[in-house]
């Protein structure tokens, strides 16, 4: 049995439809110009994509507007009408490159280097009850399947796809990108903060049996289904990551 999302609810709008929606000609030009030069009127973007209406270009504006893509906040200048400037939102500018994975490989080398073992089982074990949390939490005595759903949402909220299957009592999920692949191949440690946020927001044991990086189609995680009570007696207090 394959859980899919529309089985267990969708996302309004995950990040891979913002970044298609933004890869669309002028939207992209627009969002660009934004980027490099900060806030802009309608006539300073129509100058600057060298068009001649004005109507094309508020066009576009009403479409990122509407994407979540752009903020319009008014700028008055003497007694006439107000002017409107327009800006990219916190949603646009993750749409663009970030250094996050070159930034969290060096932190890991770094508190690697920095404390002992048990230090950073530590810190790396209270990085996952965060991102837990991020990702829907846990509550007593909520159903398996709900915790799934949950899972499931969030993670389709940020762009990773991801499918439950159950097969011959074997519960497992998969993950067909990597937000971290990057990092993953040079540092088991950020599969073992994923595995441990699974066991949090479940309440059940996980153990990670494939991995993109090793060259598998995507990363599956099992499941012990049979241990409900993992998440109530243990919740704060994670298996040891198995990467």
């Amino acid at each position: 049995m394959v859980l899919k999302l529309s089985q267990m609810g969708t996302a309004k709008a995950t990040n891979d439809e913002r970044l298609s929606f933004a890869q669309r000609g002028p939207a992209r030009d627009i969002l660009r110009l934004l980027q490099q030069n900060g806030p802009m009127t309608t006539k300073q973007l129509r100058a600057a994509l060298g068009v001649s209406s004005l109507n094309a270009v508020r066009e576009q504006l009403t479409g990122l507007s509407a994407a979540g893509l752009i903020e319009a906040s008014t700028l008055r200048q003497g007694a006439g009408r107000p002017t409107y400037v327009y800006a990219l939102s916190a949603k646009a500018l993750a749409l663009f490159p970030q250094g996050y994975d070159v930034l969290l490989k060096l932190l890991l080398e770094e508190l690697a280097a920095r404390t002992n073992g048990p230090e950073l089982e530590a810190i790396l074990a209270g990085v996952s009850a965060r991102l837990a949390e991020h990702y829907g939490g846990q509550e007593a005595g909520q159903a398996l399947e709900q915790r799934l759903t949950t899972l499931v949402q969030s993670f389709a909220q940020q762009g990773i796809p991801i499918s439950v299957v159950e097969k011959q009592d074997v519960l497992s999920l998969h993950g067909y990108s990597c937000p971290y692949y990057n990092v993953a191949q040079e540092s088991s440690h950020v599969c073992g903060i994923e595995q441990q946020m699974l066991e949090r927001v479940l309440g059940r044991p996980v153990r990670l049996t494939r991995r993109l990086v090793d060259g598998h189609a995507g990363c599956q995680f099992v499941v012990d289904a049979a241990h409900g009570s993992h998440g109530a007696a243990q919740a704060n207090e994670p298996a040891e990551p198995r990467s």
